[in-house]
């Protein structure tokens, strides 16, 4: 079954209406034609509650977007700042990337990680079901109150969230044990350390 009409079984069943393709990414490398940020959230008032919102950054490995981060009951929505770019200016396909709003269903949220970025406790890692991530950086109070927000909606296919530190994670947790028991590959296991570190 096709990748997109699955996203998009999701979205009618979060009740999110999409006024074009380009409004609604769960991957970063998806689409490379789409229409600047739309003035209106991608989620109406009348459609989704919203909990909370706050200035946060969308980071990546070769950018860094600032914007607004709204906590739905349905969805996140991250909203790009609408300044200028920089000189020299970037090319066409990285100007739409770095404008678009991006919607993530909540039923769509699968791991919630606490995270260090640039050597400070105020970044979060959100996995999703189909396989991809992307970090969030904003003060450490809001961070924290974006976790609680998320974490109290109960998303549907939320498996692990935790804002333990990374030793706690791995004291507590069986991995250790699963992989001695041999029911965990070596590959499995190495990719759950990482994870917990923070090395994704």
């Amino acid at each position: 079954e096709d990748m997109a009409e699955q996203e998009t079984r999701i979205l009618l069943r979060s009740g999110i209406t999409l006024s074009a393709p380009g409004d609604v990414v769960l991957d970063d490398d998806a689409a490379e034609e789409a229409e600047p940020a739309p003035e209106n959230p991608v989620v109406s008032p009348g459609e989704s509650k919203l909990l909370f919102s706050c200035y946060c950054e969308f980071v990546t490995p070769v950018v860094v977007t600032k914007g607004i981060l709204e906590i739905h009951n349905t969805a996140l929505v991250f909203i790009p700042e609408k300044k200028p770019l920089p000189e020299p200016e970037p090319e066409k396909g990285e100007q739409v990337e770095r404008r678009k709003t991006r919607t993530w269903p909540l039923e769509t949220v699968r791991e919630i990680h606490m995270r260090r970025y640039l050597l400070r406790q105020s970044a979060m890692e959100i996995f999703l079901i189909n396989n991809t991530n992307f970090l969030l950086n904003a003060k450490k109070e809001e961070r924290d109150k974006v976790y609680q927000k998320v974490v109290s909606q109960r998303p549907v296919n939320l498996q692990w969230y935790t804002s333990r530190a990374p030793s706690v994670v791995l004291r507590k947790s069986n991995l250790i044990e699963l992989w001695q028991r041999r029911q965990i590959s070596n590959f499995e296991y190495l990719m759950h350390l990482n994870t917990i570190a923070g090395r994704t």
